[in-house]
């Protein structure tokens, strides 16, 4: 259900025009047809194809011979990815950290005046670790003692980041009051996350409305049965839950 309320938000918050969420409504339906039932590719052609033709205000058949399937496909999957996948994924790991800190549930239940800075706490714990982001130095560089020269690749791990006993205290507790939170979860400078305050919106309107309406919602299977999803966003593969 996450991943239907999402796709929904990203529709009211970022579509000014109704077209759009037609649009992308429909694209929930062609999801579901092709996986249940089976459709063709030429659903996902011109759903992108409407889209972007409904943004910029050019005729679909034109975006569509020129963009060509395949850019298409990947200019959906990228707004999809990068508008979507990471959310939910928060969602996941969110609601995973309140349910295994009721303390901290509760107090978000409690006090909505909390949310904001819930939302940048579970921003930051739950940031994907894997190997990093690499990135290739523009200059020499010293950094803790070590030279990095120009040229030289590095890996950039944002969860080690965001546990940096230097800028945060007590970095592996979960605290939802924690204030400042300096987190690199959507990145920093030039590469920061162009959609960061749409997610902060999503995020905020979920973990408001969460520990209001299931209150002792808790894991329905054991944790350790749990799977992080190897993928870039990370992420659960599955939270079962009762409540």
């Amino acid at each position: 259900m996450n991943v239907l309320f999402n796709l929904i938000v990203v529709v009211q918050v970022v579509s000014a025009l109704a077209i759009i969420g037609e649009i992308f409504e429909s694209w929930i339906g062609f999801r579901f047809a092709q996986r249940y039932g089976g459709s063709s590719r030429a659903g996902w052609g011109a759903l992108v194809g409407g889209l972007i033709g409904a943004i910029v205000g050019v005729p679909i058949p034109v975006i569509g011979s020129v963009i060509g399937g395949f850019v298409g496909a990947f200019i959906g999957a990228a707004l999809l990815f990068a508008g979507h996948e990471t959310t939910v994924a928060r969602i996941d790991i969110g609601a995973l950290l309140l349910m295994a800190h009721p303390d901290q549930r509760d107090l978000l239940r409690r006090d909505p005046d909390v949310v904001p800075r819930a939302v940048e706490e579970i921003l930051r714990v739950a940031a994907p670790a894997g190997v990093g982001v690499p990135r290739y130095a523009k200059a020499d560089i010293d950094i803790g003692g070590i030279t990095i020269r120009s040229g030289d690749a590095v890996l950039l791990t944002g969860a080690s980041a965001n546990r940096d006993p230097e800028a945060f205290e007590d970095p592996h507790r979960f605290d939802i009051g924690r204030d400042p939170n300096p987190h690199l979860s959507f990145g920093h400078g030039p590469h920061y996350c162009i959609g960061a305050g749409l997610a902060r919106v999503e995020l905020r309107e979920v973990f408001a409305a969460l520990p209001a309406r299931f209150p002792s919602m808790q894991p329905a299977v054991p944790l350790v049965s749990l799977r992080i999803r190897d993928t870039l966003t990370g992420g659960l593969a599955s939270l079962p839950v009762t409540w």
